[in-house]
């Protein structure tokens, strides 16, 4: 489904979305064939795939979370903070853009991030929905070659090449980093859920 909205309007779709569909996750009626697990060790599941610090990322994602639900759910929520985060980020580009004592070359790679930040919002929004609705399918390598986490990867590696020295592109990059974390922990959890979903499909008779 292709959604086109002002940033404001698809980030407030989504989280009607999100509110909709975790209220049907955390109260049994959810996925068929998806586990629930504890918060923890969904955070330990995604952490162990990367050394990136997704472990902390999800748990700070998942602090308002039940203490156990089905993997859904923290897919979804991951989602919904990753987006929140998102357009926090996408803000802070814009002052510094405004900002008389960013060098044109600094301008000019914040333009480039803020696209990027666009396409993946984008990308997260494709997420969530699928989520909200249950299709755990895999998706087609050609559609898994870009993510979120890899297009906000390449904002992040323009600004580190740079060497700006200049204070608030710093802490960008270190914003920029979590961000990408994050994102690595939406896709990952929901990774966790569709592999829970095929394992159980797998396991299953047919008659």
């Amino acid at each position: 489904m292709r959604i086109i909205m002002k940033r404001g309007g698809m980030v407030t779709f989504v989280s009607a979305v999100l509110l909709v569909s975790l209220a049907l996750f955390t109260s049994g009626d959810a996925c068929d064939k998806v586990p629930s697990m504890s918060r923890e060790d969904a955070c330990l599941k995604v952490g162990s795939n990367a050394n990136k610090g997704w472990h902390r990322a999800c748990q700070d994602a998942l602090r308002s979370a039940p203490d156990t639900a089905e993997v859904t759910a923290y897919a979804l929520m991951a989602s919904r903070k990753a987006l929140a985060k998102y357009n926090g980020t996408t803000k802070r580009i814009d002052d510094m853009l405004g900002d008389w004592n960013v060098t044109i070359q600094l301008k000019s790679t914040l333009q480039t991030c803020n696209e990027q930040y666009g396409k993946a919002r984008g990308l997260m929004v494709g997420v969530a929905e699928r989520l909200s609705r249950c299709d755990l399918a895999p998706a087609p390598p050609v559609m898994e070659e870009e993510t979120a986490e890899s297009v906000l990867n390449a904002c992040a590696l323009d600004l580190w090449l740079g060497e700006w020295h200049y204070a608030p592109a710093e802490l960008l990059l270190r914003i920029l980093n979590d961000d990408c974390d994050l994102s690595g922990v939406a896709y990952g959890l929901r990774d966790l859920a569709a592999a829970g979903n095929m394992s159980s499909v797998a396991g299953s008779t047919v008659y």
